[in-house]
């Protein structure tokens, strides 16, 4: 196996809108060299930055939770370590213990939502190896879970790889990014979350959380999230253990084609147009 490296240039996870081609980054996705992994929220002008553990079913208190100007990142240690950081500046201690990252097997481990995604700050353009989601129109809301699945005798070549970067085979919601040259036989599976309607809120926001997977694929506690103050509540996007992808559902994936769409839905996903009339499917090959 190849020594753990760090990736230079992080993943963006973000949202392009189809026929005007706008690109808005989410987050940022990286890998630190002892095996943890840092997500970095988009920049929002004039927003505070709150972070802590958020439990279900009811609103934060005031005292369960900082609050800083500056934006910091969510780090995942290795050892299970969880808290918000910040080079160079100090932050409220409110770290929590989740499961080591070597430990888990299987489960989600991470999400990243945004509100009103059309308000982030524009970015010019994706760069080569960014996850982004291509969308006829702009969605109120966009998430995207990040799930672990450990593979240590899987082949990768039967994946669509470009570098360590890819699609699952007839499934246009989901990626997947092969962490073995991060020293891990694993996959982590991103799977995009659409949210048409739009809410009650009316300011951008973004959260981005971590889960601890306990035994049984549970969690073992609540999730640590960073989001920024113009949510009225964090949005968190959840994977329901029914959804979540295993070994088998992925053998089953990858004997199918790449994709089915037809010529209209790819007009509709690339463009926002849509055909009068229906039409018939694409033969992939």
């Amino acid at each position: 196996m190849a020594e753990p490296r760090r990736l230079k240039k992080g993943v963006r996870l973000g949202v392009i809108r189809g026929g005007t081609g706008d690109f808005r980054a989410i987050a940022t996705m990286s890998f630190a060299s002892d095996g943890g992994v840092h997500i970095t929220p988009a920049q929002l002008p004039g927003v505070m930055w709150r972070y802590g553990l958020h439990p279900s079913g009811r609103r934060l208190l005031r005292s369960e939770y900082s609050e800083t100007q500056h934006r910091p990142k969510l780090h995942y240690h290795s050892s299970g370590y969880v808290a918000a950081t910040l080079d160079g500046h100090t932050l409220e201690h409110r770290p929590a213990r989740f499961p080591a990252l070597s430990s888990l097997r299987k489960g989600q481990i991470f999400s990243v939502s945004a509100v009103r995604p059309w308000e982030l700050p524009k970015v010019e353009k994706p760069r080569a190896g960014d996850m982004w989601t291509l969308q006829p129109r702009w969605p109120w809301a966009v998430g995207w879970t990040l799930s672990l699945l450990e593979l240590p005798e899987f082949d990768g070549t039967r994946l669509h790889l470009m570098r360590n970067r890819g699609l699952i085979a007839g499934d246009r919601t989901r990626f997947v990014l092969d962490l073995r040259e991060f020293g891990r036989s694993a996959l982590l599976i991103g799977h995009v979350l659409i949210e048409e309607d739009f809410g009650f809120e009316m300011e951008a926001s973004v959260t981005v959380g971590a889960y601890a997977n306990g035994p049984g694929q549970t969690l073992a506690q609540d999730p640590f999230l960073l989001w920024s103050s113009s949510a009225r509540n964090p949005m968190v996007a959840w994977e329901p253990r029914e959804h979540d992808i295993d070994v088998a559902d992925l053998d089953a994936a990858l004997a199918g084609p790449v994709s089915s769409m037809t010529l209209g839905e790819r007009l509709e996903k690339r463009w926002g147009i849509r055909p009068r009339r229906p039409d018939q499917p694409i033969d992939p090959s």
